[in-house]
Parts: C-alpha cells; structure tokens; sequence
C-alpha cells in the first residue's frame, strides 16, 4: 500500500489511525493508506514513546546490517515527513512523534465516550510482519494484546461508571 504525497499539505495536526486498517489524514481532508512499515514505526513510538534510533532500525529491518537499517530508518523517516508534508518523527538518537501527529490510541476512555465503535477495530488491521517469526511479528501480537488489555480495563471503567 503506497501513501500519497503531500508536499503542499496545509500547516496543522496530521492524524494517523492505527486501528482497523491503517491510515493518516489532514482536518478536512481524505483519510490516506499507510504502508506497512510506515505503520509499523508509527505504531511503536505511538506505543513506545521515545525508542533508541537503533533498536527501531534493528525491528523494522532484521535482516540488515546495522548501517544498512540506520540508513533504511532515515529514508523512511525522510518519506514520512514527504508524504505528510510536516515532521512526522523528532529527536535524534531517541526518536518519537512530532508534536504534528495526533493518534487513535492515545485516550481509549476518551475515545469511546466520543465514538462507542472508536476502537472496534484491531490494531493496524490486515497488516503483519513479512516474517511471522521474526522481533517484529512477536513485537505487533505483543503490542496488540497489551492493547486489547488496556482496552478491556477501559471498558470494564466505563461499565462501572454506569
């Protein structure tokens, strides 16, 4: 899946779905596919925070030597901030979301009192790591079952609410 460019995006938030299938937008604008390894890095730092430049390089490319994977993290950092017209990643040897990216998972309590269906979706739906035994693949189911956890204690504070 090939996001597309926009070079010439208007300033403001740039927003990124990583539940059900993923996907970014501007306010206004039409929600756009992410590929899989940009929804992947994504999805880390959404989850993750702040992570070392060489451990997200290491996950994203395993078969690569570390140069090659720094260099591989660079590029795509580099089409990232293409593709959505603004930094999409700060920092330098710890790397996170720019302050531009709002994302679906940051509130789940708030979500769901916006949107009951806000998170009906799974995490980055119909995308999986080329290798089903690699870090990265052991790295999503983990990402995803701790989400559906914290999802489940979301909804069980909501019940009791009530």
């Amino acid at each position: 899946m090939q996001a597309t460019s926009t070079a010439q995006a208007p300033a403001g938030q740039r927003r990124i779905a990583l539940l059900g299938t993923p996907r970014w937008s501007i306010p206004g604008g039409p929600d756009q596919p992410l590929a899989a390894r940009d929804a992947f890095l994504l999805l880390l730092l959404a989850t993750e925070g702040a992570v070392e430049r060489s451990r997200a390089a290491a996950l994203l490319w395993p078969d690569s030597a570390p140069r090659q994977a720094n260099i591989s993290l660079r590029q795509r950092i580099f089409r990232l901030k293409r593709t959505f017209g603004a930094d999409a990643v700060a920092g330098d040897a710890a790397i996170r979301l720019a302050d531009v990216l709002e994302h679906d998972m940051h509130d789940p309590q708030a979500g769901l009192r916006a949107d009951p269906h806000h998170a009906a979706g799974e995490l980055l739906a119909g995308v999986e790591a080329d290798d089903a035994e690699s870090n990265l693949a052991a790295w999503l189911r983990a990402t995803r079952e701790r989400w559906r956890e914290r999802l489940q204690q979301t909804l069980a504070a909501l019940a009791e609410e009530h």
